[in-house]
């Protein structure tokens, strides 16, 4: 997944939540062979594995639910922060369809008196 074999306390990931969307740039406050542990803006400390990026502790209820990290590139945090930042666009209203009434008229006059009607005795 991510290639953050060379990644030593001190450098720069980018925090990413479990569906992608850009969270933070973060700075690495404690990397060993396995881990890599970074503090999020809650104060709480996150490690994460260095195989996969993904959130070791705290544990995720669901591994699918794990946030990530990836390897710190300023072009990529600036064009997040952009897209984050940016003004949003509002929908124009759409335009609602009037359904055309399509029941039929019917004259009464043109209706027989046996037309649909059986006498039961």
């Amino acid at each position: 997944m991510a290639n953050l074999k060379s990644i030593k306390k001190g450098d720069k990931v980018i925090l990413r939540m479990f569906t992608g969307a850009f969270v933070d740039a973060k700075v690495v406050e404690m990397a060993d062979a396995k881990r890599i542990g970074v503090t999020n803006n809650s104060g709480v400390k996150m490690v994460f594995s260095r195989e996969t990026g993904k959130q070791i502790t705290p544990e995720p209820k669901q591994p699918k639910f794990a946030n990530f990290i990836d390897p710190y590139d300023a072009d990529v945090e600036a064009a997040e922060r952009a897209k984050k930042h940016a003004p949003r666009k509002t929908s124009k209203p759409k335009k609602q369809k009037s359904v055309k009434s399509q029941a039929t008229e019917v004259d009464p006059d043109a209706i027989g008196e046996d037309d649909g009607f059986e006498e039961v005795e």
